[in-house]
Order: C-alpha cells, then sequence, then structure tokens
C-alpha cells in the first residue's frame, strides 16, 4: 500500500501564513493533488497559546477527512536525561499538553525526539540515556495504548537518536521510527563517512539495522551547504531536488520499508527563503511523480 502523503503544518502557518479561512481553502485544494496527511507541530507556545486556533485548524482536518500527526513537544524537553526528575517532568509535560487534543481528535501517529544534552563519551552515560530513554518511551506508549495511536520515534541530526544503532537500542515492540532523510544524511556527514561510498549505501544498511516494518514514517526534505561543508553550515527542510540528496534513488531504498506516512517537511527554498504551503506544493510536483513510481 503506498503511503499516506502529507506536509508540515506549526504555529506560524496561522499566525503568519494563512488566516483560518484561508488555510481551509488550501487543505481542500491540496487534497486534490494528493496530499492526505498533515503533521501538526505541537510546540511552544502553541502548547499554551492560541489553543482556539489550533483546535478550529484539527476540526477543519476532520472534516475534510484528512490523516493527522502529531510532532510532540521537544525544545526544552529531554526525555533521555539521565535525571530522573528532569525526565519525569518532560513526559509529563507531554501528556499535559497532548491529552485535550488525543481526547477529541482522531490522531493516527505521534513522532518524540528523544534526545538529552548530555555527552555519551563519559563513562556509562550513554549507557545511563538509553537506560531513560527507554523508560520514557516505555511511559508514552502505555500511555497510548488506550488511544489506538502509534508512537514514533524520530533520528535527530546529532546526539543521542541520531545512529540506527541508537533507535534499535531505545524502540521497543510496538514503538517505530519515523526516519528523517535530512536528519539521517548531517548523521552520515558527522559520523560514517569514512565507512560508507556514499548516503545510499548507508541508508540502505540503516533501513536494515532498523527493520523495514519498524519505520512506520518518512520525513523527507534536501539539504544545502553554506560556505564550506561545515556542519553547522547544513540547511535542512530544503523543497526536495533543490538541494544535494538525489532523491530518485534515495526513494529506491526507502521503496523497501513499509512506511504508511511520508511527509514532505519542506518549507525552505534553495535560497533559504521561507514557502508557504501552495509554495511548496507547487514546488513538489515532480518529486510527487517520481514519489508515487517508486513508493
Amino acid at each position: 500500500m503506498a503511503p499516506y502523503i502529507g506536509l508540515p503544518l506549526w504555529y506560524n502557518t496561522l499566525k503568519k501564513d494563512y488566516s483560518i479561512v484561508e488555510i481551509k481553502s488550501v487543505i481542500q485544494e491540496l487534497k486534490s493533488s494528493g496530499i492526505d496527511l498533515y503533521e501538526i507541530s505541537i510546540d511552544y507556545p502553541w502548547s499554551y497559546r492560541d489553543l482556539e486556533l489550533l483546535y478550529s485548524l484539527l476540526d477543519i482536518l476532520i472534516e475534510n477527512n484528512i490523516h493527522i500527526g502529531i510532532h510532540a513537544p521537544w525544545r526544552d524537553l529531554f526525555y533521555a536525561s539521565p535525571y530522573e526528575d528532569l525526565r519525569k517532568v518532560a513526559v509529563n509535560t507531554l501528556k499535559t499538553i497532548l491529552e485535550p487534543i488525543i481526547d477529541k481528535y482522531l490522531i493516527e501517529y505521534i513522532v518524540v525526539h528523544v534526545t538529552s544534552m548530555q555527552k555519551a563519551g563519559f563513562g556509562n552515560t550513554y549507557h545511563d540515556m538509553v537506560k531513560a530513554a527507554r523508560k520514557s518511551i516505555d511511559e508514552i506508549s502505555q500511555w497510548l495504548k488506550g488511544y489506538n495511536i502509534y508512537l514514533c520515534i524520530e533520528n535527530v541530526p546529532k546526539g543521542l537518536s541520531s545512529k540506527p544503532e541508537d533507535l534499535v537500542a531505545i524502540t521497543g515492540d510496538s514503538v517505530y521510527v519515523a526516519l528523517d532523510i535530512a536528519h539521517l544524511y548531517a548523521t552520515y556527514l558527522r559520523y560514517f563517512t569514512s565507512a560508507y561510498a556514499d548516503f545510499n549505501e548507508f541508508l540502505e544498511d540503516c533501513i536494515v539495522m532498523i527493520g523495514s516494518d519498524k519505520i512506520l514514517a518518512i520525513h523527507f526534505h534536501d539539504v544545502v551547504f553554506i560556505g564550506n561543508r561545515v556542519f553547522h553550515h547544513v540547511i535542512e527542510h530544503i523543497l526536495p531536488g533543490m538541494g544535494i540528496l538525489e532523491y530518485k534513488n534515495v526513494l529506491k531504498k526507502l521503496s523497501r520499508t513499509k512506511a504508511k506516512y511520508l511527509l514532505i517537511e519542506a518549507f525552505i527554498d534553495s535560497k533559504g527563503r521561507h514557502l508557504k504551503l501552495h509554495q511548496v506544493a507547487e514546488g513538489i510536483r515532480e518529486f510527487l511523480t517520481w514519489l508515487k513510481i517508486y513508493l
């Protein structure tokens, strides 16, 4: 079965880009071109402010039979912190923010960044972070059982949860992976260029290590470099085809997964300019054609 294809929504979508009336029209228009999934980022300030806009947006998505995913809050929340008090606060904050939403709306999956600010190289710190991460994921997974919602751990560009072995270590039997392609490319540059011929070979290995049936969601966006290829000069969330990724080859590799959701998490053009949803849709037409061929 081909994955549902979607775009991200976040606070500024309704605070800067569109009114609530305009976003309804855009969602309906994009559905006719095959966009039937939206992943909503519930991070600060949307977790505490302008909730009426969030609920109006969710109402529009439900009315139009759109599939909905949630990106859980991540800034300031370290679910893999070895400080037990901080870890508990992160998990409880997530529950407090998301519970009113999942009580009322049909949410299909939730994506979480499982990270810590600790450095893995000191003593048993890596082991302690993995242990804390597993504890948080077990608690969140147990909480979600009554809702029939998939829980996905997203790979991040660096640190814990960036490498495939991290994802294997912290996901349990009923937890899935949201594989972010641009994040994975950043990880490849940081840690693995000497071990693989190219990124496509690394990606293929990652799919095998994680397990094709464990990859439930894919975040697809391109990357560009500003200046020299220094890591902090990597810019993500570029439209597919405007960066350096050979997206046809990447899609071929991803065809081996059983991903149910594919989010085109792009909102920047090759010159770093912000793009609204309808501009993103215009810029990904060719990519969507190839996506449907391979997936």
